[in-house]
């Protein structure tokens, strides 16, 4: 029997679920981050091959003509590259990198098969293409940003589990211009909406008030270079404008394999591509466990 789709509910009971969900502990929580909102796992070594990874696809990508620090290459591309979108808040640049080589692409499933082995002692799909991000100073349309989302108002199932990692080093005034709210806040904040996605997002894109005064209770990801930063899907988070240096980063999504198959509904994403959260469309058919 075809589940129904979560985007297509009344609103009434929309937000009953999502009230449900918010008031009970995740997988997340319960399995991996002992009740809190987030948490860290060293992965050095990937960190400096995704590095190198970036570089040798921005040569191959023809972006640049030689090897630069990541953080500095704003000051090497032309200034279209820089300019987000407005209406989803990423840039032309960071747009080249929606699909990439065989080379980058066996690399990547290392990585999920890396935290499989080491992390994860359950079965979970993952995200079939991470999503690389290259913030950089000086691109128009910065003011999109703050604007606190989580990804479930984006269509994204509850049961997901966000992975960050930063590629670039931490700076030591804005960090990695990136906010991560926790669940506590998110839930008192989400709760006086009445549990109603749709209208906080609606308050946040056209009211930038809100999201400064939300950034006043979401503390700044000091997450190091060597480090991956995971937080519970529910978080309302943000980057910021970035004026310092470029900022790479790679998120991933991934869902555990029994939550996915005790999913209530069907979801699929509310952007452009209105992409379906299921293996073989947004998720790798590849399932990676670890043997207990």
């Amino acid at each position: 029997m075809s589940k129904t789709l979560f985007n297509n509910l009344p609103i009434e009971k929309k937000s009953s679920f999502i009230k449900k969900k918010f008031i009970s502990k995740s997988f997340f929580q319960k399995k991996i981050s002992n009740g809190k909102s987030s948490k860290k796992f060293s992965i050095n070594k990937y960190s400096e091959i995704f590095r190198d990874e970036i570089n040798r696809l921005l040569l191959d990508k023809r972006i640049i003509d030689k090897n630069y620090e990541l953080e500095k290459i704003h000051k090497y591309i032309g200034k279209s590259l820089k300019n987000y979108n407005f209406n989803n808040g990423v840039n032309k640049l960071s747009q080249l990198f929606y699909k990439n080589d065989i080379r980058f692409d066996n690399i990547y499933l290392s990585f999920i098969k890396h935290l499989s082995e080491n992390f994860f002692k359950f079965p979970f799909y993952f995200q079939e293409t991470p999503t690389i991000r290259l913030q950089c100073p000086g691109g128009s349309n910065s003011n999109h940003y703050p604007r606190y989302h989580n990804d479930i108002a984006y269509g994204h199932p509850f049961e997901e589990i966000n992975i960050w990692l930063p590629l670039t080093y931490i700076n030591k005034i804005e960090k990695h211009a990136f906010r991560v709210m926790n669940l506590t806040e998110t839930n008192r904040i989400v709760k006086s909406f009445n549990y109603n996605l749709d209208n906080l997002m609606k308050r946040t894109i056209n009211e930038s008030k809100i999201n400064f005064k939300y950034n006043k209770i979401s503390p700044k990801v000091r997450t190091n270079f060597g480090e991956m930063f995971l937080f519970d899907s529910r978080c309302l988070h943000s980057a910021e404008p970035i004026t310092i240096q470029t900022r790479v980063s790679i998120d991933i999504r991934i869902v555990p394999v029994s939550e996915y198959k005790s999913l209530n509904y069907k979801h699929q994403g509310t952007g452009k591509r209105k992409i379906l959260f299921e293996p073989g469309k947004c998720y790798s058919r590849k399932i990676f466990s670890k043997k207990l």
